[in-house]
C-alpha cells in the first residue's frame, strides 16, 4: 500500500467514524394518555402529567417545538371534572370529514383522516388538516377515540404541528392503545 492509499483509507475510517458517532437512538417511551388508553412518544418530546382539583391534562412538545400534542383524563373524584375524560363532542359514525372553529373565529374543516385499526376495528381516528394558517406550525388536527363500551369515539385530544413532521404524528398516533 502506497501513502496515498494509506492517507484514502484513514479518511474513509475517520468519516465513517464520525457519521456513526454523530447518529442518536432515538427511543420511545410509554405513558399514560388517559385512564382508557396509554401512548408512545420519542424521547425528543418534553412535558409531563399536570394534576389539578379538577382533573389532569398533558402537553408533550417536540424539542423544536414543531409538534405539541396535548390531552387528558380526570379522576372520578374529581368535581367539576373540567379536564374531563372527553370534552369534545362524540362521533356516533366515523365521517371523512369534521368542523371546527378556526383561530379566526371561521367555521373550517378538518378534512383529512388517519385511521388506526386494532384487530380490525377503528382505535383511533385523527381528523387534521394542513391549512391550519400558522406559518410554523401550519397543521391542526384532533384525535378520537373509542370510548362508550366500545360504540363511540369520543375527542380527547389536540395536535398542533408543522406539516413536515406529519410522518411521526402518525407513527406517534399508531401507538395509542387501549389498557
Amino acid at each position: 500500500m502506497n501513502i496515498s492509499e494509506k492517507l484514502l483509507t484513514s479518511i474513509l475510517v475517520l468519516i465513517v467514524f464520525i457519521s456513526c458517532k454523530d447518529r442518536t437512538e432515538t427511543t420511545w417511551n410509554r405513558e399514560t394518555y388517559n385512564s382508557e388508553y396509554s401512548i408512545m412518544f420519542p424521547n425528543t418530546y418534553v412535558g409531563e402529567i399536570h394534576q389539578q382539583i379538577s382533573g389532569t391534562i398533558f402537553t408533550k412538545t417536540r424539542n423544536d417545538n414543531k409538534v405539541i400534542i396535548g390531552g387528558g383524563f380526570c379522576s372520578e373524584t374529581a368535581y367539576p371534572c373540567l379536564a374531563s375524560d372527553y370534552t369534545g363532542q362524540s362521533l356516533e359514525n366515523i365521517p371523512d370529514s369534521i368542523t371546527y372553529t378556526d383561530s379566526s373565529g371561521k367555521l373550517a374543516y378538518l378534512n383529512k383522516r388517519i385511521i388506526v385499526n386494532d384487530n380490525q376495528n377503528v382505535l383511533v381516528c385523527f381528523f387534521y388538516t394542513n391549512s391550519y394558517g400558522g406559518t410554523f406550525r401550519n397543521s391542526y388536527g384532533r384525535i378520537y377515540l373509542r370510548t362508550c363500551n366500545n360504540t363511540c369515539y369520543s375527542m380527547a385530544g389536540v395536535i398542533e404541528y408543522a406539516s413536515s413532521a406529519q410522518q411521526e404524528v402518525t407513527e406517534i398516533l399508531k401507538t395509542l392503545k387501549q389498557k
